[in-house]
């Protein structure tokens, strides 16, 4: 098994905001995403972290 963990921030810089964390569990070779090992958790980020402009404008233009 392998884990994608995938993390949605406002910035590149350390002190960026935390949007979203998410994770789940699949295997390589076949594509098969792994029964029960998905996870999704959304941040408030608004407490004193780093949101840059252009790493919004960029976010603005992705695809959902």
């Amino acid at each position: 098994m392998h884990l994608m963990i995938d993390i949605e921030t406002g910035s590149t810089r350390i002190d960026a905001a935390i949007f979203s964390i998410a994770a789940v569990g699949f295997n390589p070779h076949t594509g098969e995403v792994l029964p029960r090992t998905s996870f999704y958790e959304e941040f408030d980020h608004t407490q004193n972290r780093h949101i840059c402009p252009q790493t919004m404008a960029w976010w603005a233009d992705q695809p959902i």
